[in-house]
This record gives structure tokens, sequence and C-alpha cells, in this order.
């Protein structure tokens, strides 16, 4: 029987085929098989993820994880495995040369994930770490941050920062941050690491400088802004603290304090709010490598 033909016989009626990856996980110089399966006729969908592999010259399978009761799997709903798949990933996270396999899945009508990581213990396929939280909004991808040739986890996750000054809705820009996990030769331990993209991390400043003028915390907000970009011509002359300090009360201050004094701001994409009486657009760039903002626009509701 060919390996296409073994997979096919454990398609229950109306699964699919989440993802599938074939490589020597185990270290025995033969390819194994890596299965996710979902069925979308249940409600929640039903998932299973197998790994298949050789025992002599039979093909035999096991069922890793499950999120049904399934006495047969290593870990199953009894184990505190819930949610559906979302999306999953092989890579030598550990540096012991074969693919671990990484696997995420969400609750909460998609809102939260959680991580599970998998190696191969005595070439039984072991969750070995996962994270004691779950991330709202959550992404997790796999990548070689520091080119040492391992690869990290990167999650990514939202949070509902600025609450002060923001009104947040689910569906809003949320600030953005990314959590890194790296093998420290006993476990992933967490790292400080930025989000990749640049207009998330220039929203995110957008939020960090406007909750920082209004709890008056200037110097701050001075780190934030690129210089003397952002005082326009007069910066050329003089881009102190002061001279931001003057610009601030001139050209922003009021206006978003009045904007405040009717109604919190709310998000409408990123980099961009909407007061009661004025929009507030910012716009960055990268300044030595960090991302800084160089505009702020402000534009009124009702232009007469």
């Amino acid at each position: 029987m060919s390996i296409a033909q073994y997979i096919h016989k454990l398609l229950p009626p109306s699964s699919e085929i989440t993802f599938l990856y074939q490589e020597d996980f185990d270290g025995d110089n033969q390819d194994e098989i890596i299965l996710g399966l979902t069925n979308c006729e249940t409600s929640p969908p039903n998932f299973s993820v197998f790994f298949i592999s050789y025992n002599g010259q039979d093909l035999t399978h096991q069922c890793i994880l499950t999120n049904t009761c399934n006495p047969e799997s290593l870990y199953d709903e009894s184990s505190g495995i819930e949610g559906i798949i979302d999306n999953a990933f092989v890579a030598d996270t550990n540096g012991d040369g074969k693919s671990e396999l990484i696997i995420t899945l969400i609750t909460g009508n998609g809102h939260f994930l959680t991580p599970y990581l998998f190696n191969w213990v005595n070439k039984v396929p072991t969750l070995v770490w996962t994270v004691n939280k779950t991330f709202y909004h959550g992404s997790l991808d796999v990548m070689d941050v520091d080119l040492d040739g391992i690869f990290e986890v990167v999650i990514e996750e939202s949070i509902w920062y600025g609450k002060d000054i923001l009104s947040l809705a689910e569906s809003s820009p949320h600030m953005r941050l990314s959590n890194l996990y790296k093998w420290d030769g006993k476990t992933y331990k967490q790292k400080p690491f930025q989000p990749q993209d640049t207009d998330r991390i220039g929203h995110n400043i957008s939020l960090y400088f406007l909750l920082s003028i209004a709890k008056a915390k200037y110097n701050r907000a001075y780190e934030l802004i690129q210089l003397p970009y952002f005082l326009g011509l007069n910066g050329v002359d003089d881009n102190s603290f002061d001279s931001f300090l003057r610009y601030l009360n001139k050209n922003i201050l009021p206006i978003l304090n009045k904007n405040l004094e009717k109604g919190l701001l709310i998000p409408a994409d990123l980099g961009y709010f909407k007061g009661e009486d004025n929009d507030f657009i910012f716009r960055w760039s990268k300044d030595k490598g960090l991302i800084k903002i160089h505009s702020i626009t402000i534009n009124p509701k009702n232009p007469s």
C-alpha cells in the first residue's frame, strides 16, 4: 500500500487535510508524516493530528493531538486540549538538527491563540512546551531572528492599551506586542522582540505618543519623534526639548484636550484616531534604525 492510500484510509467522512509535512522527525533516517485533519461538519470542528511512520516494512499511525475525547490519542480533551487548529509549523527550534512540530489552536470564536510544541522523545511525539496564557488575536511564526541556524518562536498579540484616552472595540486596531521564545538549552525562554511590520510599530509609537502627552510625560513623547522633521523648518534652527514643548502647546495639546473633554478618541486605522471635533493622523519613518513619528496631521471634522 502506498503512503497516499494509507492516508486516504485514515480520512473520516467530511474531513479535510489541514496540514501535511513529510521529513525525518525522529532521526531514524526515514521520513515520517505529520497529518492534521479537521471535520468541518461538527460544531465546533473536531480535529486530529496523526504521526505516520514505518514499523519495519509496515506503515503505522499514532494520534498525537485531538480536541475530542480519544483514549488512543497522546493528548486529547482530557488533557485540557480545546479549540480548533489555526496553523502548524515544522522547524528546528532547539538546534538538534531535527524539526519540532508547533501547532497553534484558537478558542473563543478565534480570538485567543495557544501554542503547542512537540519534540520526539525516544521517537515518541511529546508535548514539551506551551505557554500558560492565551494570546488575544494572536498569530505565530517561526524565524531565525539571530541567524544562528536555530529557529525562534515568535507570537504576536493585541493588547487593550490606551483605554484612558481611546474608545476601543474588538475590531479596533490595537497595540500589537511580539513575544519571542528561544531555546536556552532547557526550555524556550521569552526575550524582548518587536513586531516586524513597520506600520504596526508606527501605530504602537503613535499610541505611546498620544498617551504620553495626555499624561504630561513630555520627555517620553520627545524621544518618539524624528528631529528636526517633526518640528518643521523651525526645527532646523532649534530642535531642543523646549522647542518641542512650545510646538506641543501651540499646535497639538489645545486641540487634543478639547477633543478629549468631549469624549475618547476612536482608533479608525493604523495611526488614525478620530475625535469629536478633529481627526489625528500620524506618519512615521525610520530614523537610525528606529521607527519615529515625523508628522501629525490634525483635520477638523467639519471644515468651514
